[in-house]
């Protein structure tokens, strides 16, 4: 049998343990359930599209600059959100629908 190794946010990852714990199953087991419906499908078994505001999750990036500035975290460049999210407030739309609604 494979062993896989992936990184993933502490919170996420906490989250998920307690979503499929309540479910039954671990979040290996989700993961199987997971690549086993991609294969049976020959796609991702839900749908995914951009959103459609680039702009939508403008604080993370500000907060990631923060973090740094106060030595409280140094970032790689693959944790840090798109710059395009780094926006000026005045431009800075509110919630954007795709992320309320949970689209990837």
């Amino acid at each position: 049998m494979a062993q896989v190794s992936f990184r993933i946010d502490d919170t996420l990852k906490s989250e998920a343990d307690a979503l499929f714990g309540n479910m039954g199953m671990n979040l290996s087991t989700a993961i199987t359930i997971f690549i086993r419906q991609s294969i049976d499908r020959r796609a991702l078994p839900f749908e995914v599209r951009a959103c459609s505001n680039p702009l939508a999750a403008p604080n993370r990036i500000r907060a990631a600059i923060e973090d740094y500035a106060n030595g409280k975290k140094n970032y790689h460049i693959h944790e840090l959100p798109p710059l395009a999210e780094a926006a000026p407030a005045s431009r800075r739309p509110s919630r954007s629908r795709c992320h309320a609604k949970g689209v990837v």
